[in-house]
């Protein structure tokens, strides 16, 4: 019994050693193993076990790769089990890490990476979600404090910290996500946010992103996962504006203040099992369809430097899906945008608003450097309101329709734009209404159309051929309209208008070019006809049967230029020309003053001509001198414009006004006419002047002398000043063969009068008889 005693003591002697050893050899047999499978010096801390429980104070990875580094360390794990359980199941029931760091290096950044990988491939189903649950290393595993840190080149360093649960059914996360700036990156980096995960044995998952207790992201949905197959359900809501302000310190500076609003979506994607590393293979293997619900708005949207936007809302819903590379955009109608006030140097709208009319439909074919592969025909309303611009008072537009419509092809499309009023105030005048329409096309660097404008009243149709390469190019026309109906659209435009001008017939049509490279760039041409016009400038002047050929030109520089010819049959200005024809040319540089060339002039009075020579002088401030030559003048015709009863006669007239121009002011200094032609002049007092002449014998002379005077000579000598004062020296000579056996008559007559008060009331002659009394009065 004794040698039995020392032969079994060994045993429990043995099994002492070896529990006491354990940790230590537990320990180098891990360490082994573990450098192996590839882990740089890994170093694991092992405590003897109890029962059931298993503690290990430290463990410490690293694994080196062609492309990272790995490192992990842990501190007091504790490793809980059931001795049953864990000897016939090889099962654990729990454990714990309080503690737990997990670091990545990375030597080449994300898309470095993806481009070294040259069709590769990667195999979902070596990592399917369900190993989590099927291949965990207890029935719990809890780590208290996960911390992961991930660097790369040209990357912010990602740090994520956290708790994790995982259970044999479900998987719960909380995860504090942090950005810090690479070395040399001053870079204001993001908050830290919080994103929470819930998925279960079932692939059910919840997954959201909070911030101060708020949602910037939130899902839920299902994840299935074939054979050959895998694909998700997911909806969701992101707040656009917390998201945005969260992630704007990465982003481009954007082109606005602030971003709020919420997106709601509905995801439905497909992927293959063998899902491609490369960009341009993995977008032709995914299917997925995207159904949004937008809310959006902007605030202080500035657009290409010069349109500013105090407020953008936008209310769309329509769905995004991808198929094989082609990227497919729907829109439903009706979809709203509504911005205001939009400020541009031109002028402001204090809102406009946008309305798809019909659904909207983009295709792209991302394989394809995003090139677009369909684009269906777009229907929009635009509603603006409130505008102004610099030169009208008010503006106001009807609803604009605007139809898009591309070419099968996309090289080309056709857009047209409808307005039924645009109306407009200028200097607080009222432009008549304008209907606009506008056909074009889109070709690549060329814009080409047609546009109409037209008013009701006055009746105006203007329509023009428009194309845009690197200048705009425009040739226009003007049907022909009423000049009586237009002269009141002309008052409101053109503030030099004389109000007392009427139009009481003619027509007015226009043709010219419009070619413009910029604001400030550009040039007009037009040729203007007036045809069977009829006018009245008060009571100072009327013309018939006027017609007109006029060009007006702009130039790049600024000078405006016009020149053409008017011809009227009739103007009555107190005496009447006929078949008068005047050409001219006028210019006016940007800067300086204008310059106004008459051809000579010829005008037909009084039976004969009075001719005028070339002149050029500045029509605001005209200083000139000529002379005005006076041929074949009809006496009878001047003697029938005084209308005086009984008083004829016949002589041809000639010759000169020397006139001076000095502003308004207008005078004739030593003017000189006489006759060319043998005469007569007849002269029948009223009975009244009869009257007179029996009681005074040198009128009675005179007028038996007038009565049948056969004239040898008429000459008459002409003053006239600028404030009107005219005065006339006339000297008759002649015979009468019927007074005192053909005695010769020699006669002076001195007239002076206004003549601006005389030509108005045309009652020089009622004077004759007064002067003719004071010259022969005894």
């Amino acid at each position: 019994m004794r040698k039995l005693l020392w032969f079994l003591l060994p045993i429990p002697l043995l099994l002492l050693i070896l529990y006491t050893a354990l940790p230590y050899v537990a320990r180098t047999l891990i360490e082994q193993w573990l450098t192996q499978q590839g882990f740089d010096a890994p170093q694991i801390r092992l405590t003897h076990p109890s029962w059931d429980r298993l503690i290990i104070p430290s463990l410490s990875l690293a694994q080196q790769g062609p492309e990272r580094r790995i490192e992990l360390q842990a501190r007091d794990i504790d490793i809980r089990f059931e001795p049953m359980a864990l000897l016939l199941e090889n099962a654990l029931t729990e454990i714990r890490i309080p503690r737990l760091q997990l670091q990545i290096r990375a030597d080449k950044s994300l898309d470095q990476r993806l481009d070294d990988t040259l069709d590769a491939t990667f195999d979902l189903n070596q990592l399917p979600p369900a190993l989590l649950f099927h291949y965990a290393p207890s029935d719990r595993l809890v780590i208290g404090q996960l911390s992961i840190e991930y660097q790369a080149p040209n990357q912010p360093r990602l740090d994520a910290s956290g708790n994790l649960d995982l259970t044999s059914t479900r998987l719960l996360s909380r995860m504090r996500l942090a950005l810090e700036a690479p070395y040399g990156d001053d870079r204001t980096l993001p908050a830290p946010a919080y994103l929470d995960l819930d998925f279960s044995d079932s692939q059910w998952l919840e997954l959201s992103l909070v911030q101060d207790n708020r949602h910037l992201f939130e899902s839920r949905g299902q994840l299935t996962t074939d054979v050959q197959q895998w694909g998700l359900n997911l909806d969701g809501t992101v707040d656009t504006g917390r998201l945005f302000s969260w992630l704007r310190p990465l982003l481009p500076s954007p082109p606005f203040a602030a971003l709020e609003g919420t997106l709601s979506f509905g995801l439905t994607s497909q992927w293959p099992t063998r899902l491609p590393v490369q960009p341009e293979a993995l977008l032709n293997r995914i299917r997925g369809r995207l159904l949004l619900d937008n809310r959006l708005s902007l605030t202080e949207l500035t657009l290409a430097e010069s349109t500013h936007i105090g407020r953008l809302q936008s209310r769309l819903n329509g769905e995004l899906s991808l198929d094989q590379g082609l990227l497919t955009l729907d829109i439903a109608a009706p979809g709203h945008i509504v911005a205001g006030p939009v400020l541009r140097p031109e002028g402001r709208a204090e809102q406009i608003g946008v309305e798809l009319t019909q659904p909207l439909s983009i295709s792209a074919a991302l394989l394809n450097e995003g090139m677009l592969a369909a684009v269906k025909p777009v229907g929009l309303r635009l509603t603006p309101q409130a505008l102004s611009l610099p030169e009208l008072s008010t503006l106001a537009l009807s609803p604009i329709s605007v139809e898009i419509t591309p070419s099968p092809t996309l090289d080309s499309v056709h857009f047209a734009v409808r307005s039924d009023a645009v109306q407009a105030t200028l200097r607080q005048l009222p432009l008549p209404a304008i209907a606009l329409a506008v056909d074009g096309y889109w070709r690549a660097d060329d814009l080409s159309g047609e546009l109409q404008l037209s008013s009701a009243q006055p009746a105006l149709v203007l329509t023009a051929d428009w194309r845009y390469r690197d200048r705009f190019y425009a040739r226009w026309r003007l049907a022909p309209a009423s000049l009586t109906q237009t002269q009141t659209a002309l008052k409101s435009l053109l503030t030099q208008w004389p109000y007392d001008l009427t139009f009481s017939n003619g027509t007015l049509a226009m043709t010219g070019t419009l070619v413009a490279a910029g604001a400030d760039q550009w040039e007009l041409s037009a040729d203007a006809t007036v045809r069977d016009a009829a006018l009245a400038w008060d009571t100072y002047m009327e013309l018939d049967n006027l017609d007109a050929d006029l060009t007006l030109t702009r130039r790049v520089d600024g000078t405006f230029g016009s020149r053409g010819t008017l011809q009227a049959e009739l103007i009555d200005a107190g005496i009447n020309l006929h078949d008068t024809r005047l050409s001219y040319q006028l210019t006016q540089p940007a800067r300086g003053a204008p310059e106004l060339q008459l051809e000579p002039l010829t005008l037909h009075l009084l039976g004969g001509e009075l001719s005028l020579p070339a002149l050029t002088f500045n029509p605001l401030a005209p200083a000139f001198e000529t002379r005005a030559r006076l041929d074949a003048i009809q006496l009878g015709d001047i003697l029938r414009l005084y209308d005086q009863p009984g008083l004829s006669g016949s002589s041809t007239l000639s010759g000169t006004l020397p006139v001076q121009v000095n502003g308004q002011q207008i005078r004739v200094q030593g003017g000189h006419i006489s006759s060319a032609t043998p005469g007569w002049i007849r002269y029948q007092p009223s009975a009244e002047l009869s009257a007179t002449a029996q009681g005074n014998p040198a009128l009675k002379l005179a007028l038996s002398a007038l009565t049948d005077l056969q004239l040898s000579e008429l000459a008459l000598d002409l003053n006239y000043a600028p404030d009107g004062a005219l005065e006339l020296r006339t000297r008759l000579r002649g015979h009468n063969p019927d007074w005192q056996q053909g005695r010769p008559i020699d006669l002076s007559l001195n007239i002076e009068e206004n003549l601006l008060q005389l030509l108005r009331a045309l009652q020089l002659s009622e004077r004759i008889g007064d002067r003719l009394r004071e010259q022969l009065a005894p």
